[in-house]
């Protein structure tokens, strides 16, 4: 397809610039496409599948990749803009910028710029005036704040320079109604909790290079209205919930998850991964998802390369039509089913799964297609079907 003939001609100049540049070599390897199927790939994969999880993490975090990270990002920040510490202790908050209003325990951010928060504290809302239309950048240098919240109307970054936590028992706990970008410096690690909410809720998450430890008892882990794409990073994830939630009931083409590169262990009592479009997985990556319901569901579930082991409270897998569902809520559409891109299918290119289902292991509500990969599902009821399409199913290689 001109699909592969594109992946395959940008594989072989990344393969020119490399005998050319030894130094970036380790680095454009590692960001070559998923989507090719090399023979070089493919003498690879059994060595791919014995990597074991300690291997890969480690592996991510590569020094050269973190400093690389800071530069890209550091450039974002204007040398005038606001740049100030606030720092929690037992006798309160602390800060010596004009663009942060400290209200008792109310933290008004009303300045575009870069803020340090460091130390402890319990009972605190931190947030962005609504005013604030340009980057506000946190970073969480060893804060631990428990009962607190981290909301902002707009578009919020938050660096994690060493391993910070925050937790809340009456909100969700961190909060962004624009894009919530989360990166870290090192292996850092950002530990978010919510006992009343959803542990993240955003309009969209970009993880990258971070180490997350998200814990809902009330709603889910990740909370997203158009888009989670999740990028060289380590994600654990209890949720009372679904663990990964990307639901956009505005858009039929919308509500799309990525995973790439990483780690990511789910236990959910719903749902593990679900997203109303496209779910897409890809590199090194593994997942391992428990869950009450669905292990893995969206209308067209694309997975192209990883290992992912499934055991699901009904299908493991299922790709579904959200917008057919009786429960379903058209009212807020601005498109209607008739512009539908993704059709209704699962592609297995290259990912190795391992499944079980209670209901069935595999259910498609459309078509099934296995090119590449390997696939062990089973159910564990006489009444269901370890592999179940309603369209057309199709495998080869």
């Amino acid at each position: 397809s001109s699909e592969n003939s594109t992946a395959s001609s940008e594989a072989a100049s990344e393969s020119n610039e490399a005998e050319t540049n030894n130094d970036a070599t380790a680095s454009e390897s590692a960001d070559q496409s998923d989507d090719e199927l090399s023979d070089e790939t493919t003498s690879n994969e059994a060595q791919v599948k014995s990597q074991s999880v300690n291997a890969l993490e480690s592996a991510k975090y590569d020094k050269d990749d973190d400093d690389e990270e800071e530069e890209v990002n550091e450039y974002k920040e204007d040398d005038k803009s606001e740049k100030a510490d606030i720092k929690f202790d037992n006798t309160g908050v602390k800060t010596t910028s004009s663009g942060v209003n400290i209200d008792g325990k109310n933290i008004t951010i009303t300045s575009a710029g870069t803020y340090t928060l460091t130390g402890s504290a319990s009972g605190y809302s931190i947030s962005v005036a609504d005013k604030v239309t340009d980057t506000v950048k946190l970073k969480l240098d060893a804060v631990n704040l428990t009962d607190s919240t981290l909301y902002s109307s707009r578009d919020l970054d938050i660096k994690v320079l060493s391993d910070s936590s925050i937790s809340s028992s009456l909100k969700n706990t961190i909060e962004t109604g624009g894009a919530l970008y989360i990166s870290s410096k090192k292996k850092s690690g950002l530990k978010v909790t919510s006992t009343a909410g959803h542990a993240i809720k955003a309009n969209s998450l970009e993880a990258d290079k971070v180490t997350l430890e998200l814990s809902s008892t009330a709603k889910d882990g990740i909370n997203a209205t158009s888009n989670v794409s999740i990028k060289k990073s380590n994600v654990t994830i209890s949720a009372e919930d679904d663990g990964i939630q990307a639901e956009d009931n505005t858009d039929v083409n919308s509500g799309d998850i990525q995973i790439k590169d990483s780690i990511v262990k789910i236990t959910s009592t719903s749902k593990g991964i679900t997203a109303n479009d496209e779910i897409t997985v890809k590199g090194s990556t593994f997942i391992t998802i428990t869950s009450g319901s669905e292990g893995i569901e969206g209308r067209y579930v694309n997975l192209k390369k990883g290992q992912i082991t499934i055991n699901a409270g009904d299908d493991a897998i299922n790709a579904t039509e959200w917008t057919t569902k009786d429960d379903a809520d058209l009212s807020h559409l601005k498109n209607s089913k008739k512009d539908i891109e993704n059709e209704v299918a699962i592609v297995i290119s290259g990912a190795n799964i391992s499944g079980i289902g209670k209901d069935d292991g595999v259910d498609s509500n459309g078509n099934l297609y296995i090119t590449d990969g390997s696939l062990k599902i089973q159910s564990i009821t006489d009444y269901s079907s370890a592999i179940d399409y309603d369209g057309t199913g199709f495998a080869s290689g």
